[in-house]
C-alpha cells in the first residue's frame, strides 16, 4: 500500500504515474503555453515532491524584476525561486555543447541550451537579488535544473556550479537528487545550501604561515658588501638637508601615474585623491604641485597640501624654496618652518612656536630684515605716530632726541614676535614680493595644537598678504575635517599624488651614474673613505639595481611588492630596498620576485620580526582586490596585533 511507503518512495511513485499519464501527450504539451505547463506538470512534480499549493506562492512581486512565477516557502519564509516556461521550447540545445553529466558551471548551461534558458537564468537572478533567496529552480516542465543565483563572495553567476536534473521523461532522470535537494523535506534541511555552497566551494588563498609550519626563518649572511650601507644612506636618504641640494636639483619626481601598475590593480594601487577632501580640491603629482604653490603666492591665502605619509610633501616644499631662491630671488621670499623637532602629543602653545621659527627662518634667510632701514618701513605708522605725538616740538628742536626715542620703540616693538613678523611680511608684501610661510611636519601634535596652528596661519595671511602653507598627512585632514579643519571658502587644498618609484629610482641611478663628482658632499667623502674605492662601489650597485629593477622582466613586481609593504611611504621603499639588496648580495646578477619574497620571510638580525612572515597566494583569478587584501592585512600585523600573524604577501 502507499500509505506505507516512505515519503520519496511515494514521491517516486506519483512521479512514475504522472510520466506515465503524459507519455503519450507530449507532443500536445509542446503547443501549451506556460500557464499549462505549471498546471500540468510543474504542480503535481511540485506536490509530489511534497511541497503544498499553500507554499507556491505563485506569481509573488518581486520589486523592480517583476513576478515569480513560485516563491516557494518553508515555515513562512521564502527559500526557492521557481521559474516555469512552456515546455519544449525554451530549453531545447543548440548543439554547442553535450551534456552527459548533472553538475555544470551556469556558462557551460548557456551554451548548451539556446538564449531561452540564457533569458530565463537571467530573470532568475533579478528574483534571487530581489528576495534575497540564493537558489532557483528552472523548469519548462520535462527538464529540469538547480542554481545558486547569488555568487559566493569572489566570483561571479557564470562560474557558479548547477545541477542538471534531466528530462522527466527520460530513463536517465535524477529523481534521488532531485527528491535530495528540491523536495520540501529537503529544503527544509537545507540541503540546497549545503549542495550547491560545496561544489561551488573555490579553494581558499593559500596561507602558509611559515613561522608556525617550520619555525622562525633567519637569513645566512656573509659580510655587508663593502660600501653598501654607505651607499643607501649617501644616495637614498632624505635630499632635503644641506649638502644634498644637488640631488635635489636633479632627482626631483615630477610625475606620477604609477603606471607600472598593471590591469586590475591600476585601480586599486593608483594614488587617487581622496573622496572625503572638499570637491574643489585640486590632485597634483609633485611637479604640479610644485608649480601651483608659485601661482599662488601673494595670494594671502592658506593652501594645505595633503598626502599620504612619504609621498614627498615635505621634498615638494624644499624643491619649491630651493628653486624659488634661485631663480626668483627679490620678487618671492619663501621662509619655511620645520616643527618636527617641536611638536608632540603634549605640545602645546603652537603659535608661539610657530612665531619663534618664522622669526628664526627671517633672520636666517633674509638677515638685511633685521637692519634698521628695514624695521623703520615696517614699523612706520607706529613711528609716524610717534614723530607726531605729544613730543612732536621737542622733536623739531632735538632730532637726537627723537632718534633715541624711536630706537627705544623700535627695540619694544620687536619684542613682540607676532607684531614683528606681521609688519615685516607685510612690508615686503607691499613692495610686490611674494612671501610664502610654509609649516610643515606637524601632524604628530595634539589636536588642539593643529587647531591652534590653522587659527595662526589664518591669522598670518590676513594680516600680511603672504600665502601660508600647511603640510598635512592625509589622515590628519581626514580625522579633523569634521572638526577645527572646516576648510575656509578661500582656502586652497592640494593633494600630493606619490611619486613613480620607477622615475624614483630611475633618478637616483642616473645621479650616481653621471653626477657623483658634482655632489657637495665629495669633500667630505674625500675625507672619510678612499673616494675612487666608493665612487667604484657605488657605480657597481647603481648599475646592479638598474638591472634588476628596470630592466629585468621581474622588475616591475619587484618594485610592486615592496611598494606594497612599504604603503607607497618613499622613505620605508628605500630601507626596504637596501635590506633586499643586503640579503641577495651586491654580486648577484640577477633577482625575481621570489628572491624578494625569501628576503622578506626571515628574521632579520635585531630585528622583531620580519617583514613578511606568511605567504598568500592568490587562487586563481576571481578576485582582483588582492592588493587591497594586503593592505589591511599589512595594517591588521603592524596596527592592531603585537603578534606577526596577518601580515601577508601576495
Amino acid at each position: 500500500m502507499e500509505t506505507k511507503l516512505t515519503p520519496r518512495e511515494r514521491a517516486h511513485s506519483r512521479l512514475k504515474a504522472l510520466i506515465k499519464k503524459y507519455q503519450d501527450q507530449k507532443d500536445a504539451l509542446q503547443d501549451g503555453n506556460e500557464a499549462k505547463t505549471r498546471l500540468l506538470l510543474i504542480d503535481e512534480v511540485l506536490k509530489a515532491l511534497g511541497w503544498d499549493e499553500s507554499e507556491f506562492n505563485p506569481e509573488a512581486k518581486s520589486g523592480t524584476a517583476g513576478y515569480i512565477d513560485y516563491l516557494l516557502e518553508y515555515d513562512g519564509k521564502p527559500c526557492l525561486v521557481v521559474e516555469a516556461k512552456k515546455y519544449g521550447t525554451t530549453f531545447s540545445s543548440n548543439n554547442k555543447k553535450t551534456i552527459t553529466k548533472h553538475e555544470y558551471p551556469v556558462s557551460y548551461f548557456k551554451q548548451a541550451f539556446n538564449a531561452s534558458l540564457t533569458d530565463a537564468i537571467k530573470q532568475s537572478a533579478a528574483y534571487c537579488w530581489s528576495t534575497g533567496v540564493s537558489f532557483a529552480l528552472i523548469t519548462n516542465g520535462a527538464e529540469w535544473m538547480l542554481f545558486q543565483l547569488i555568487p559566493s563572495m569572489g566570483s561571479s553567476i557564470e562560474k557558479m556550479q548547477g545541477v542538471y536534473f534531466g528530462n522527466l521523461f527520460s530513463e536517465s532522470f535524477y529523481f534521488d537528487q532531485l527528491w535530495e535537494l528540491v523536495s520540501k523535506d529537503g529544503v527544509s534541511q537545507g540541503q540546497p545550501h549545503s549542495y550547491l555552497y560545496e561544489i561551488n566551494y573555490s579553494p581558499s588563498p593559500v596561507c602558509k604561515l611559515l613561522q608556525s609550519e617550520i619555525g622562525p626563518l633567519r637569513w645566512w649572511e656573509s659580510p655587508s658588501p663593502a660600501f653598501l650601507n654607505e651607499f643607501y644612506s649617501e644616495f637614498f636618504g632624505e635630499i632635503i638637508h644641506g649638502k644634498r641640494q644637488k640631488m635635489l636639483e636633479h632627482c626631483f619626481v615630477g610625475d606620477s601615474k604609477l603606471e607600472q601598475y598593471k590591469r586590475e590593480l591600476k585601480s586599486i594601487l593608483k594614488d587617487s585623491k581622496p573622496n572625503f577632501l572638499p570637491p574643489e580640491s585640486e590632485d597634483f603629482d609633485p611637479m604640479g604641485g610644485k608649480e601651483e604653490i608659485f601661482k599662488e603666492v601673494g595670494s594671502g591665502r592658506v593652501v594645505i597640501i595633503t598626502g599620504a605619509v612619504g609621498c614627498g610633501k615635505t621634498t615638494l616644499v624644499n624643491k619649491a624654496l630651493y628653486e624659488a631662491r634661485r631663480y626668483k630671488k627679490g620678487t618671492t621670499l619663501p621662509l619655511l618652518v620645520d616643527l618636527i623637532n617641536d611638536v608632540h602629543k603634549r605640545a602645546s602653545n603652537a603659535k608661539e612656536i610657530i612665531l619663534k621659527r618664522a622669526r628664526e627662518a627671517i633672520s636666517d634667510k633674509e638677515p638685511e630684515l633685521r637692519k634698521n632701514a628695514a624695521l623703520l618701513k615696517a614699523f612706520k605708522s607706529e613711528i609716524k605716530e610717534i614723530r607726531e605725538g605729544p613730543y612732536a616740538e621737542i622733536y623739531d628742536n632735538n632730532e637726537e632726541r627723537f632718534i633715541e626715542d624711536r630706537a627705544a620703540a623700535l627695540s619694544r616693538l620687536i619684542d613682540d614676535d607676532e607684531l614683528y613678523i606681521k609688519r615685516i611680511l607685510k612690508s615686503k608684501t607691499s613692495d610686490n614680493v611674494n612671501v610664502v610661510l610654509i609649516l610643515d611636519n606637524a601632524d604628530k601634535a595634539s589636536e588642539d595644537f593643529q587647531e591652534e596652528l590653522y587659527v595662526t596661519a589664518h591669522s598670518l595671511a590676513e594680516a600680511t598678504g603672504a600665502t601660508v602653507i600647511i603640510t598635512m598627512r592625509e589622515f590628519t585632514f581626514f580625522n579633523n575635517m569634521n572638526g577645527f579643519l572646516d576648510v575656509r571658502p578661500d582656502d586652497k587644498v592640494i593633494h600630493l599624488k606619490t611619486p613613480d618609484f620607477v622615475k624614483l629610482i630611475s633618478k637616483r641611478l642616473s645621479y650616481i651614474e653621471k653626477h657623483f663628482d658634482e655632489d657637495y658632499r665629495c669633500s667630505d667623502w674625500r675625507r672619510l673613505y678612499d673616494i675612487n674605492t666608493f665612487k667604484q662601489a657605488s657605480q657597481t650597485y647603481s648599475s646592479q639595481l638598474r638591472e634588476n629593477l628596470l630592466k629585468n622582466s621581474d622588475g616591475s613586481k619587484i618594485i610592486e611588492v615592496i611598494s606594497c609593504a612599504a604603503w607607497h611611504n618613499v622613505r620605508s621603499f628605500y630601507s626596504y630596498l637596501g635590506r633586499i639588496h643586503k640579503d641577495l648580495g651586491a654580486d648577484a646578477s640577477y633577482w625575481n620576485i621570489s628572491h624578494l619574497i625569501a628576503s622578506f620571510s626571515v628574521i632579520k638580525e635585531l630585528e622583531k620580526k620580519p617583514v613578511i612572515p606568511n605567504i598568500f597566494i592568490p587562487y586563481g583569478n576571481d578576485n582582483y582586490c588582492y592588493f587591497l587584501k594586503l593592505r589591511i592585512l599589512h595594517y591588521l600585523n603592524d596596527g592592531l596585533c603585537k603578534y606577526p600573524i596577518y601580515n601577508t604577501v601576495i
